[in-house]
């Protein structure tokens, strides 16, 4: 291939149930899984502006960066996602020919955190007390985060939040294809948190079933209510000073969900089948975060610093 144009096409159905706050995603109230009554029922199209090139061969591996218009973006609530790369030049004898490549990826999968550490669990009742728990119990300040799906030793972490208080929290969506997938999870405070590096990330995507009497439209797992927010996957950091962790020397694997600290077992109050950290609401336990209260209040929200 000679000189030409790249463009990145995205093709794709989306959830009609979708809101901004997960509350149109499966596992909610809104979503309707049977009859598939949330897919759209036509597909649509979102193309890249082009990226000239002087040629395409086959050793060519060069990273692109394609740029969608905010005209025409590839939606938040994108379903059936798939991406081509189509080049459009000289191609041997021909001066304006087109090549396709086509890439079936994930879904945009939900990263949370969640800073709960203006609670403390007590484990004598089994439930969260707002501080102060007592008269030294005092938040955590998170100076930063950060979220990767590299290691941040290859170049600059993917998300950053700085100054994460007691009480505050942040959401990010991305999109990547379907093999196994690791993240990274740092951060800095004091008392200072483990990080989470080359952990494997499990994606969720959309499937649409038509296998049986009326077809089946949903996620591989659910989102659930986490502290009055719906989640997909949330790590949350707890207080590490204060309160008491209940443990189980019999229990089999650390929970993966809250960083850090102590070794958390025995912590498996019915996790949803593969959904690790999803334990639903009213199971009771530490990961059982839908009995905070209040919930997460209005403006606690934090924004990250993408870097692209």
């Amino acid at each position: 291939m000679g000189a030409g144009a790249l463009y990145l096409v995205a093709k794709y159905r989306v959830n009609t149930c979708y809101q901004p706050d997960l509350q149109g995603e499966d596992g909610t109230p809104a979503f309707v899984r049977d009859g598939g009554g949330c897919r759209s029922p036509h597909e649509s199209i979102a193309v890249s502006d082009p990226v000239s090139v002087q040629f395409v061969d086959r050793n060519f591996g060069a990273p692109t960066r394609f740029s969608f218009r905010d005209t025409a973006p590839i939606p938040m609530n994108v379903s059936d996602l798939s991406l081509q790369v189509v080049f459009r030049g000289h191609l041997g004898q021909e001066q304006d020919a087109i090549a396709v490549s086509t890439l079936n990826v994930a879904e945009p999968n939900y990263f949370a955190v969640g800073n709960i550490t203006d609670y403390v669990f007590d484990d004598a009742v089994n439930v969260y007390r707002k501080i102060p728990y007592n008269l030294n119990t005092t938040d955590v300040t998170l100076n930063t985060v950060q979220f990767a799906l590299r290691d941040p030793a290859m170049g600059s972490p993917l998300a950053t939040l700085t100054d994460m208080h007691g009480g505050e929290h942040a959401q990010l969506a991305f999109i990547t294809d379907r093999v196994t997938t690791k993240i990274w999870l740092r951060s800095t405070s004091t008392p200072q948190y483990l990080q989470y590096d080359n952990v494997p990330w499990q994606l969720n995507e959309f499937s649409y079933d038509e296998s049986g009497l009326s077809p089946v439209y949903g996620r591989t797992c659910a989102v659930i209510n986490q502290r009055g927010q719906w989640r997909q996957i949330a790590y949350h950091y707890a207080q590490l000073t204060y309160g008491v962790v209940p443990r189980d020397a019999n229990a089999d694997d650390d929970v993966v969900g809250i960083p850090n600290g102590p070794t958390l077992k025995g912590l498996h109050p019915k996790y949803e089948a593969g959904c690790p950290t999803n334990v639903p609401p009213g199971s009771g336990g530490l990961l059982d975060l839908s009995v905070l209260q209040p919930a997460y209040m209005t403006g606690t929200q934090k924004q990250w610093a993408i870097t692209y």
